[in-house]
C-alpha cells in the first residue's frame, strides 16, 4: 500500500516507513513463533534473541533517523540565524549597534524637545520683558 500511495512527500520518509513496516511484520512473526505451539527450548531461546535483535535494530535505526533530522535543522536554523546577522552586517552594522543609535537618536529628539519647549515658553513669558 505504501509502494502505490507514498503517504509522505519525500522518498526518504516512504523509505523510513517501508522500513518500519518490515520491521513490525518481522517483530511479529518472530512474537508468534515464540508462542507455544514451539515446543523446543534451544529454538525459543533463539527467537527470543532475534526478536531483541530486531527491536534494537529498529530502534537504532529510527534514532539514527531522529538525530539527522535534529541535526540537519538545527545546521538550518544556525545558517539562517549566521545569514541574517551577515546581511546586517552588509547594511550597516549589527542590530545591537542599531539598537543603540536608535536610542542616541531617540534622547537627542528629546533633548531637542525640551530645548524647544523653553525657548518658546521664555519667549511667550511676558513677566520677563
Amino acid at each position: 500500500m505504501i509502494f502505490v500511495s507514498f503517504p509522505c512527500d519525500n522518498r526518504t520518509d516512504n523509505g523510513f516507513l517501508i522500513f518500519n513496516e518490515l520491521m513490525a511484520s518481522s517483530y511479529l512473526y518472530v512474537l508468534i513463533s515464540i508462542t507455544d505451539y514451539n515446543e523446543s527450548g534451544e529454538l525459543y531461546d533463539r527467537l527470543s534473541f532475534v526478536l531483541m535483535g530486531i527491536f534494537i535494530f529498529t530502534f537504532l535505526i529510527n534514532l539514527l533517523n531522529f538525530f539527522c533530522i535534529f541535526f540537519a535543522s538545527l545546521f538550518n536554523f544556525a545558517k539562517s540565524k549566521w545569514n541574517k546577522h551577515c546581511r546586517s552586517l552588509k547594511k550597516g552594522g549589527s542590530s545591537e549597534e542599531k539598537y543603540k543609535h536608535d536610542i542616541e537618536v531617540k534622547f537627542k529628539a528629546r533633548d531637542l524637545a525640551d530645548k524647544t519647549q523653553r525657548i518658546s515658553a521664555d519667549t511667550f513669558d511676558i513677566s520677563k520683558h
